[in-house]
């Protein structure tokens, strides 16, 4: 039997806010189009898994709609909603075998026998679990017990997957596995799915877009590309990147931009002595001569396999510190990098200026 998906249905969040005595998270404003798989990211205690929670109806909304399809559902408890949550500790029936945990919801909905052992075992195999249909959760691995919590999820076929940091709990390997497993099926299955997390690379890796948040409000929403490259701010432009990006404050001077005792030949779109954070990845910087270049003290090398992590600092200025991500490259006295890999911010409201 093959997955199959019986309804699309894409969510839209209008102008939802959660108010709690010294909270406020919102105004929300959000619209997922059917089968596509979004990503929350952002700092602990931003609203990701809030939002979830509201979509699910397990928190109640202080003002504001939210639609699943077509149908408001508001005040739909979250039985009748039709939407499927994977948590963080799986939340498996331990009395139970897999097989048992797979059908108990189709069960509890009086599926026919026969139709809930066929998605059972259509689902059990797409998640390697076919030899373990007798186990008990206690008898399986970390990573086993989320595939279990996954595919009861995926069995009942439901318009929406709701998952909350369903992978943080593995180690770093079975986390690269499960979450390319978690793609093969999104692929195959084409229904909404969103996905909160605090780990950049499955943000990036899984969705079609990114939504990142910070202290109760969305900061930007995009595609994996545009959020990394064209960040709105300096919040989402520090918030996405591994290592993060440097930011360097400098001074819009006549000639370019002044950081520590070096003027950068950069066109800025401010007037002459206002204060601008400079930003660029540690991958955009190289110690192969280009246009623009600093001074730089390095303090120590880290190997990464393939690459190198340089700790360093604007030579002068050790507050001014940088990180460099290289191939190989013998660290100099110098980092250069192109003018078109550069961010100016406003160093008061943190805005990217084009």
């Amino acid at each position: 039997m093959k997955l199959t998906k019986k309804q699309m249905s894409g969510v839209r969040l209008e102008s939802i806010t959660k108010q709690w005595q010294n909270y406020t998270l919102g105004t929300i404003d959000l619209d997922i189009p059917d089968g596509e798989l979004w990503t929350f990211v952002g700092p602990s205690g931003c609203g990701k898994s809030t939002i979830l929670r509201l979509i699910a109806g397990l928190e109640e909304a202080t003002t504001g709609n939210i639609y699943i399809g077509d149908r408001c559902v508001n005040h739909v408890p979250p039985r009748d909603r039709d939407v499927a949550m994977v948590f963080q500790n799986y939340a498996l029936y331990p009395h139970m075998t897999v097989l048992e945990n797979l059908s108990f919801g189709l069960k509890m909905r009086k599926i026919d026998p026969q139709t809930r052992r066929d998605r059972v075992l259509a689902v059990a195999q797409s998640l390697g679990l076919e030899n373990l249909l007798q186990r008990k959760p206690a008898q399986l691995s970390g990573g086993q017990q989320q595939r279990v919590a996954l595919g009861r999820a995926i069995v009942r076929q439901p318009q929406v997957f709701l998952l909350d940091e369903p992978l943080s709990n593995l180690d770093a390997q079975l986390r690269d596995s499960t979450r390319a497993e978690l793609k093969l099926l999104h692929q195959q299955l084409q229904t909404t799915m969103i996905y909160v997390t605090h780990d950049q690379t499955e943000a990036m890796t899984l969705a079609d877009r990114i939504v990142v948040l910070d202290q109760g409000k969305i900061q930007q929403i995009a595609s994996p590309e545009a959020i990394y490259r064209q960040p709105i701010n300096k919040m989402v432009a520090t918030f996405m990147g591994n290592p993060p990006m440097n930011i360097l404050p400098g001074v819009a001077v006549a000639d370019g931009v002044k950081i520590g005792d070096e003027v950068l030949a950069l066109q800025t779109p401010v007037a002459s002595g206002q204060a601008l954070d400079v930003g660029v990845r540690p991958e955009d910087l190289t110690f192969a001569p280009q246009e623009l270049s600093l001074p730089i003290t390095v303090k120590l090398t880290e190997l990464l396999g393939a690459e190198k992590l340089v700790h360093g600092y604007v030579q002068g200025f050790p507050s001014l510190e940088l990180l460099v991500k290289t191939k190989h490259q013998d660290p100099g006295e110098r980092i250069y990098f192109a003018p078109d890999r550069v961010y100016l911010f406003d160093s008061t409201t943190g805005r990217r200026l084009d």
